[in-house]
């Protein structure tokens, strides 16, 4: 159905020694692997890709790390568990993990980075983990989280004495030195194989202080906070 050449056991034989159990569903799998700069095209839908999922993934894995960093670190405040939660969340560190757990050699077609699809790794890991909610539920996907991308595969320590999440930095700066923080972000143009392109716009009371360009709304905030960070000396 979806121009996959694996046969239905092998697929069915790579997904469960990636996630650790027997999918039940193929289909959706297989559409977590197809990113929107794909074009397979079928007779019932035109163009399935996995923008969808990876949606739905996006903010299903969002509460799971919630969920397990509130429970990890019980006398923590809001803006220790926000700033983490950012940090996992990062699309640097979602595109080492899609890599490191080599979900990367079952996009369809090939994986190939390039500075448009930087980001394939990482969306593609989001989607996936959009299709074991729909497949297997939310308990199923939050095993899958913990066990694998943050036992296995993500040191605590290190996400926690990295300081890259340029956003949380800003906002951290706003809110001990008084300021109006906004970011305004836009579509600004469709490159070819449908891929985005955002801009984002970081003002301090209304006053433009860093601009950033990025393939999702996340990388061009974090950007712009970035140059917003190096023009205002922080």
């Amino acid at each position: 159905m979806f121009g996959f050449n694996l046969k239905r056991n092998s697929f069915a034989t790579q997904i469960k020694k990636l996630t650790g159990f027997k999918p039940r569903t193929l289909q959706l799998y297989k559409q977590a692997l197809i990113p929107k700069s794909s074009t397979i095209n079928i007779i019932e839908k035109p163009s399935v890709h996995n923008e969808r999922l990876e949606y739905l993934g996006d903010a299903i894995l969002e509460a799971i790390i919630t969920d397990y960093l509130y429970n990890k670190f019980p006398y923590k405040d809001e803006g220790f568990l926000t700033k983490l939660r950012s940090k996992f969340v990062n699309r640097t560190h979602l595109n080492d993990l899609g890599i490191r757990i080599e979900i990367n050699k079952l996009i369809k077609p090939p994986f190939r980075q390039n500075k448009h699809k930087k980001n394939l790794a990482g969306d593609t890991l989001e989607a996936f983990i959009g299709a074991i909610y729909l497949d297997k539920g939310f308990t199923v996907t939050k095993k899958f989280v913990i066990k694998t991308l943050i036992h296995k595969y993500t040191n605590m320590d290190v996400l926690i004495q990295n300081d890259t999440d340029y956003k949380s930095k800003i906002l951290e700066w706003g809110q001990q030195s008084k300021k109006n923080i906004t970011f305004l972000t836009s579509e600004e143009s469709k490159l070819k194989n449908n891929l985005s392109i955002f801009h984002t716009r970081l003002s301090i009371h209304e006053k433009i202080i860093g601009e950033g360009n990025g393939s999702t709304k996340r990388e061009s905030e974090q950007n712009a906070a970035a140059n917003a960070i190096i023009s205002l000396n922080i």
